[in-house]
Formats: structure tokens, sequence, C-alpha cells
């Protein structure tokens, strides 16, 4: 298991380089820069600037220097807060907003969709599997600005439950975070539902069955373990695109989190800001991957790899 994970940690710095290397060059293709405003900037201020953050000197060359920056976890200053926070300022200011979030989101969508999956395979076209079925589409569909209206426009406006906006106490987490999990506990709740089908079907399943075993050691001990291995596959993207896709949800509900930062860092063309949060979201990604491989070995012993 310790070499499973040094490979995985090994492969994971080409990687990252990679993803850095096209995200640097990227931006220096496409037209404008940080400094490029609707109103001009006198040529010698604008020329000081440039001269300060080294955008005279050839794109190599400042390849380089954000290269060696960044192996001593330097991200730079950001140019929108000339003179003030760096981009590691922000980062460490933002990123455990937006882990919170995305935690308490993944955390609520497992939690419900796989209970909902599982009794929605047991009662195979009832009335329970169409209705939960129903609502995974649902969640699958809607887009989340409109579920955060929806949410917003019931329990804050119309019967005042919770508060409609920012991120203070549980209260005002409970929005954003249902916001945000709907798409993720719908997805699960399908591919939940169709493995245990599958599993159900299975003849070790008859044979306990055929034994006597009650209907929730058959469940829950045998079929929805091995059912879980397609539903683990799912949740490591989902567990990065939750805390990586949260822009929306963020912005919506005015959360500080690292998506609003990152929607400015655009607008602004804030290139520190924008290589530093795209950097945090590449570990975040390789990471719920290698969760992923560690899960399956869990769940799984024959996915075990010395």
């Amino acid at each position: 298991m310790i070499k499973v994970v040094a490979k995985r940690l090994l492969s994971a710095v080409p990687t990252l380089l990679a993803l850095m290397t096209l995200t640097f060059f990227i931006m220096k293709v496409v037209p404008g820069g940080p400094f490029d405003e609707e109103k001009a900037l006198p040529p010698e201020i604008k020329a000081n600037l440039e001269a300060k953050y080294h955008f005279n000197e050839p794109v190599w060359k400042q390849y380089g220097r954000y290269l060696g920056d960044l192996s001593r976890g330097d991200f730079g200053p950001s140019y929108r807060y000339l003179g003030g926070r760096t981009v590691n300022d922000i980062i460490g200011d933002a990123l455990p907003v937006s882990a919170e979030l995305g935690f308490y989101a993944i955390v609520f969508a497992i939690a419900v969709g796989i209970p909902v999956g599982v009794l929605s395979a047991y009662k195979k076209n009832s009335w329970l599997d169409f209705s939960a079925m129903f609502w995974a589409m649902a969640g699958v569909s809607l887009p989340n600005f409109l579920v955060a209206s929806i949410l917003v426009l019931v329990f804050s406006v119309h019967l005042g439950w919770l508060p409609p906006a920012l991120w203070e106490d549980w209260r005002s987490a409970i929005l954003p975070v249902i916001t945000l999990a709907v798409r993720p506990l719908a997805l699960i709740a399908r591919l939940t539902r169709a493995s245990m089908l599958e599993a159900l079907a299975t003849d070790y399943v008859r044979t306990a069955q055929a034994k006597g075993l009650g209907m929730g050691s058959v469940l829950f001990k045998h079929a929805l373990k091995n059912a879980l291995v397609p539903v683990v596959t799912l949740t490591g993207p989902l567990v990065a695109a939750v805390i990586t896709g949260s822009f929306v949800v963020e912005f919506f509900f005015a959360i500080p989190g690292l998506g609003k930062h990152f929607i400015s860092a655009v607008t602004d063309r804030d290139y520190p800001l924008i290589m530093g949060v795209t950097m945090v979201y590449g570990v975040i990604v390789i990471a719920a991957n290698l969760l992923v491989d560690l899960t399956y070995a869990w769940i799984d012993p024959r996915m075990r790899v010395g």
C-alpha cells in the first residue's frame, strides 16, 4: 500500500508541472493584461508596473522565474491588491472556507444518496422508487443557481427560517451546503440503485437469502459492500468537483471562498492568483483520486497492490 501511495505521489509531480505550464502559457497567449483598464494608465506608470512585475522580460524568463518561486511555495503577489496581500495570503484565508463548504456538501450527499439508492433498489418499481428517481433526475438536471434561488425564496423569503447569504454560523451554511450537494446526491443515489440491483441479482446474494439471513443483513452486509465499488469511482471525482466547482454557489451566497477569488482573478487578469488557485485545485483533484484508490483497497482486498 505504501508503494502505491508513493508511486501516485511521484506521478503527481509531472501532472502538476504540466498543468502549471499549460496554464501559464495560455494566460500569456490570451490578449490583454492585468494593467489594461477602461481608463488607460499613463505610459510611464504602466511601464514601471510591467518592470516591477517582470512583464518586460521574455516569456521563457518569466516562466523560469515563476517556476523558481513555486519551488519555494511562493505563488507571488496578487495584482489585484498591489502592494498588499499575496496569493499565499488569499489562498490561506479562502481555501478553508471552500474546503469546509465542500466537505459538508459531499458528506451530506453520501449520507443521503446511498441510503436512498439502497431503498430504491430494495423497493424496485414501487412508488418510493419512482419518487426517489424522479427527484434524483431533477437534481441532476437543475443548475445550482436555480436550486439556490428556490431554496432562498422558500426558506429565507417566505418562511424566514434561514439567512439568505454569508458564511457566519451553522444556520447560514445550510442553504449553500444543500445547494452544492443536490447534484452529487442525485448522482450517488442513481448509481447506488443501479449497483444494488446488479448486486441483488448475483448468486452469493441469492445464497444468503436461501440461508435465511434477514434482508437487512443481505442488503448492507453482502450486497452493499460490493455495490459501493462503482459508487466510490464516482465519489472521487465528485469530491474534487464539489470543492472546485463551487464558484456559482459561493458567488450566489456571498461566501468568501476560493471560487469567488478565482472568478475575480479571471476578470482582473490577476495571473498569479489564477495560477495559485489552479495549482491548489490540481492538488485537490489528485488527492481525491488517490483517496479513491485507497478506498478501493479497503472495500475489495482483491484490488490491493503491493
